[in-house]
Order: structure tokens, then C-alpha cells, then sequence
């Protein structure tokens, strides 16, 4: 009976827990549609999604955005000069952190006011 009685508690809560806090860590206002992909081979045609790299190649200015958002990550920047690929996905400073609702975002220019 006292199993029962626990899987029947687990089960509820578990269910209940999933309704009141599923998806609240990633309803945030994010800067961009899309993550920040930054690779040694921003350049390259096969290089997929927002690409940048620290020596500015691209059409835009790549650099200020590496140092604004790759700049101060430990993991960005040893991967990155390991050779490897990092995504970040910049939250929007400006939107209230804390909402459990529909939120609509405001305008994704706080991007070039954090550059």
C-alpha cells in the first residue's frame, strides 16, 4: 500500500511540476532569431546560421560581436581557438526575466546597443 501510495504522490507532482515550470527557463526575450554560431569558419558557404569569426571577414563587422559575446566566455573562447564550433543564444537584458505567461518580446535592437 505505502508504494502505491508513493507512486501515486510521484506521479501527480511529477505531472503537476511539468504543467506550473515546463518551458520557463527558455521563455526569455532572446537578441537574435537565431543563436550566435561562432567558428573559424564563419566564411566558408557551408557555415550554418548567424556566423562569426574573430578576424571580421563577413559582410559585417564580426569582430565587435565576437568580443561582445564570445569576449568574455571562458568555453567560447578556448573552444573557439581550439578549433572548434560555440553557439550562444544572447538574452535580451532589457525583457523581464521572470514571466510564466505568453510574453510578447519588444524589439531585438538592444543587440547593437550591448556592441
Amino acid at each position: 500500500d505505502v508504494v502505491l501510495m508513493a507512486l501515486f504522490l510521484m506521479t501527480t507532482f511529477g505531472i503537476l511540476g511539468l504543467h506550473l515550470f515546463g518551458g520557463v527557463m527558455h521563455r526569455h526575450c532572446r537578441l537574435t532569431p537565431k543563436p550566435l554560431h561562432f567558428t573559424q569558419n564563419a566564411g566558408d558557404a557551408g557555415c550554418v546560421g548567424l556566423c562569426f569569426d574573430v578576424f571580421g571577414g563577413m559582410g559585417i563587422e564580426s569582430t565587435a560581436i565576437f568580443d561582445a559575446f564570445c569576449g568574455p566566455v571562458v568555453k567560447c573562447n578556448s573552444t573557439y581557438w581550439a578549433g572548434g564550433d560555440y553557439h550562444i543564444w544572447p538574452i535580451d537584458p532589457h525583457q523581464s526575466e521572470h514571466f510564466c505567461h505568453e510574453y510578447v518580446c519588444g524589439d531585438s535592437a538592444a543587440l547593437w546597443e550591448l556592441i
